[in-house]
């Protein structure tokens, strides 16, 4: 239900449709509010919802909530100040739930404000989640996935969590943790998570704890500044731990108590017992822990580098500069370990970038690769090794692109040479944001004014190994056929084919000179594509579609001088 006064809409029990910016803020003020399962609620960006003491919002059918950049929806109390625990928080329920989307959001002020039970795997992208007063987000089951989720806490928060994991699969990819009062990320129960690519800083006890789980995988994790411990784990089994970074730990960097069957590959591990009295290690497992290691660097510890209860080997690792030796108890070195500096670039500050003489480059497992083609390097960062595509010449040899009229035909081609023995090219040519060409030559039919241009990358498929060259156009005539006149508004004039198999091509009638704008979302609010050109007005056609699409639902959104069209394709593979 939902009655508007006063240019807010207050609203109450089950909800659906759609809330736009001209209702907003909504308010929640008498009773919680749900969407239905079998119903669904759209919420446009810029759209505020404003939640009294005690008011939640249970999600059992589908919400969509996708903002836009420098357009977001917020989910709050009232005032743009956090104040933790001011209302419940938002509630995913069921697998009636599971097609939610909420991307480029914030909801602040909770007690839990984001709380996702079994059976529900909506998507969330661009998402964050402020100042709890328990836990910022909570996953009780489910496959949620979060892409690039940052969570803070306020000056009043008491909370105890970040991210809290009690069960399902779920997958975080990207994002940053800033100064949990207790735990940056908590993982307990039957919860197997796939945690990659996340900022941990400042936790006042552990960057990540982890109780009595089996087969998670963290990667690319960076922990700086704990509080206790960078990684704690306690009677876990087949843990794979790689590629994480530990910077500055009171106690131990990484620390495994218990359990089988883990795996311990290029982490880096620098300066654990900062600011301590007491010794601490850098890789420490615990009575009745067996793992493998190898890659890892461990440097500048109070303790050793590497302590263990049981007899464990460590391999293809560097141990430099701790302050009670590279091993412990019943730690040994084994095959490939060295113990040289390993020349991170500022390791005062924090980078664990290498230099380009470091001892750790091309000293990994001789049987992994970096991704720039090369065998693995020690530690958690690798040392790029990878030359760009080099180009020798092109045609047009000007890259401003002068004299040309309408319909003129210009050919292209670039000659170059890959300075790494053994990487081949590949071409990709684009004009006017579509693809044309994938040989070394290509040629258009001038559709352009001042502003377009012509694009070709060369790309040696491996880390950081494209080239780009860009042609400009100086100034050329309108699109459209010399003399034709000017549509009279803005508008999506024709998706032809719709439903398409591989391709659709996406005409717009635009009334003046200006910028367009073409982007597509999937269902789950994620863009997919986009294309921006400059023109005189006229028609502009775009096609759209990839060998990467898969089958389903499309949104395209074109917009021009503050108009906006959205327009549902569908491809059937």
């Amino acid at each position: 239900l939902s009655t508007a006064a006063q240019a807010q809409t207050v609203v109450e029990g089950e909800v659906s449709g759609v809330w736009t910016p001209d209702g907003s803020p909504y308010q929640v003020v008498l009773d919680d509010i749900s969407v239905a399962a079998g119903d669904s609620l759209v919420i446009e960006p810029g759209v505020a919802v404003h939640f009294w003491p005690n008011r939640s919002f249970t999600i059992y059918g589908t919400l969509l909530a996708v903002g836009e950049p420098g357009d977001s929806i917020r989910f709050s109390w009232p005032s743009v100040i956090p104040n933790p625990g001011s209302w419940v928080g938002m509630t995913f329920s069921g697998v009636s739930s599971s097609g939610s989307t909420v991307a480029r959001a914030i909801i602040s002020s909770g007690t839990d404000n984001l709380t996702i039970q079994s059976g529900s795997s909506p998507r969330f992208t661009d998402l964050v989640v402020e100042a709890p007063s328990f836990a910022a987000v909570t996953i009780e089951g489910g496959n949620p996935r979060f892409d690039n989720l940052r969570i803070g806490f306020g000056i009043n928060s008491d909370a105890s969590y970040g991210l809290r994991i009690t069960g399902g699969r779920p997958v975080v990819q990207g994002g940053r943790i800033t100064d949990a009062p207790v735990n940056g990320v908590q993982v307990t129960g039957e919860a197997v998570p796939t945690l990659a690519d996340l900022l941990i800083e400042s936790p006042s006890n552990n960057g990540v704890y982890l109780h009595d789980i089996e087969g998670a995988t963290l990667s690319g994790i960076r922990v700086e500044n704990a509080g206790v411990r960078g990684i704690f784990a306690d009677g876990c089994s087949s843990l794979t731990l790689d590629h994480n970074e530990i910077w500055r730990s009171v106690a131990s960097g990484l620390y495994i108590s218990g359990g089988s069957g883990h795996t311990l590959s290029y982490n880096t591990v620098l300066d654990a017992g900062y600011g301590s009295t007491q010794n601490s290690n850098g890789l420490m497992l615990g009575t009745n822990t067996n793992a493998t290691l190898f890659g890892n660097i461990v440097a500048e510890c109070s303790g050793v580098g590497f302590w263990a209860q049981n007899v464990v080997t460590s391999s293809y690792s560097c141990y430099w500069n701790n302050a009670e030796g590279s091993y412990g108890a019943y730690a040994f070195g084994g095959v490939g370990d060295i113990e040289q500096d390993p020349q991170f670039v500022q390791p005062a500050f924090g980078n664990i970038d290498l230099n380009a003489n470091s001892p750790c480059i091309d000293a990994g497992n001789p049987s992994d690769t970096d991704p720039d083609g090369t065998r693995a390097d020690i530690g958690a960062r690798f040392y790029n090794q990878n030359t760009r595509p080099v180009i020798d010449g092109v045609v047009p040899e000007d890259p401003l692109l002068q004299g040309y009229s309408w319909g003129d035909v210009i050919d292209f081609s670039v000659t170059a040479h890959d300075p790494d023995p053994g990487h081949e090219i590949s071409y990709r040519w684009t004009y006017r944001g579509e693809e044309i060409s994938t040989a070394s030559t290509a040629s258009i039919v001038v559709r352009s004014e001042q502003g377009d241009s012509v694009v070709v990358e060369l790309d040696d498929g491996y880390y950081e190994g494209v080239t780009r060259f860009t042609w400009t156009f100086d100034a050329v005539p309108v699109n459209d056929e010399p003399g034709a006149a000017l549509p009279e508004r803005f508008a999506v004039a024709a998706v032809h084919p719709n439903p398409f198999n591989a391709a659709t091509r996406v005409t717009l009638t635009v009334p003046r000179r200006g910028t367009v704008r073409l982007a597509v979302y999937d269902v789950l609010g994620r863009k997919i594509a986009a294309r921006t050109r400059s023109t005189a007005g006229g028609h502009e056609s775009f096609t759209l579609g990839g060998a990467d699409w898969s089958s389903g639902v499309y949104f395209l959104r074109a917009s021009f001088g503050g108009e906006s069209v959205l327009v549902k394709v569908v491809l059937i593979r």
